[in-house]
């Protein structure tokens, strides 16, 4: 049987000046309460975004949420605005200046074929908010919540800006699903503002992802290292911890693939409700 916990320890666990994160982990093992947003700073904690120095948290969130706003006021702006800012150089207006173009000045316009074009990396940077909006609007769409305009962009801008931010991965379909129930715990946590939700969420799933990624990423996929690997290690596990179970599977022929590639690339996020996903 499960231990039985109360209230009081899972405050206790946190109400230290250095965390001991086994004693967290012991305690979000068996399931987290949701009152009083004890479960919003666990994960922030588990997901390594709040640091074990409890007097160091506030001036964390302060540097991360206000990190987040600077990058979307960066990233989020008309290239028509940016008409006198030579390309290249490092304004804090420009939209593109993360991505350390040559600074040379030239007339830009929305049909310049130029790959240095301001506008040719916003047309590319709008098929990928497009392909990210059409998974957004079927994360969790039975739920209300999800379906509020507030919350819709609120993830559609994180998923953006990570993959802004991850050329080399960008986005996958799928990193929507890890990202709501996370999105969610932070929303609805009634001890901190609504505003701090969306870059808490960022943060924690950006840490999260950097987990997982390679799950993700195409060109790994038959190394010992992407999902494949992964694959066969969970079916290794299944095999040694139940083999009556691994055996019938077996014998039906039915491929590990079928079943555990979903539940690797999506954390079982899709094979249970958003409440027993959260807990």
């Amino acid at each position: 049987p499960s231990p039985q916990f109360a209230r009081k320890d899972y405050d206790d666990a946190l109400n230290q000046p250095k965390i001991r994160i086994a004693r967290v982990r012991e305690l979000a093992t068996y399931g987290l309460p949701y009152s009083s947003g004890i479960r919003a700073k666990y994960w922030k904690v588990l997901l390594n975004y709040l640091p074990y120095e409890k007097p160091k948290w506030n001036h964390t969130l302060q540097y991360h949420r206000t990190l987040y706003r600077t990058w979307l006021s960066d990233i989020f702006v008309e290239p028509s605005e940016l008409k006198d800012v030579p390309l290249g150089q490092n304004s804090e207006e420009s939209e593109f200046s993360l991505m350390g173009s040559e600074s040379k000045s030239y007339d830009d316009h929305p049909l310049n074929q130029s790959p240095e074009s301001r506008w040719a990396k916003r047309f590319a940077n709008q098929d990928l908010l497009n392909e990210i909006d059409k998974d957004v609007r079927r994360t969790y769409p039975h739920l209300h919540f999800f379906n509020k305009p507030d919350h819709y962009h609120a993830l559609r801008r994180i998923l953006f800006l990570y993959a802004y931010l991850n050329p080399g991965l960008k986005y996958v379909q799928g990193m929507n699903e890890i990202l709501g129930p996370i999105y969610y715990i932070f929303s609805t946590d009634p001890e901190e503002e609504l505003q701090n939700s969306e870059p808490d969420a960022f943060f924690c799933f950006k840490n999260l992802m950097g987990e997982i990624m390679n799950n993700f990423l195409a060109k790994l996929d038959e190394t010992n290292m992407g999902i494949s690997a992964n694959v066969a290690k969970l079916n290794n596990l299944l095999k040694e911890k139940d083999f009556c179970l691994w055996e019938n599977l077996e014998k039906k022929q039915i491929n590990p693939q079928f079943y555990s590639f979903r539940w690797l690339t999506l954390l079982l996020s899709q094979e249970f409700e958003l409440p027993d996903v959260m807990r």
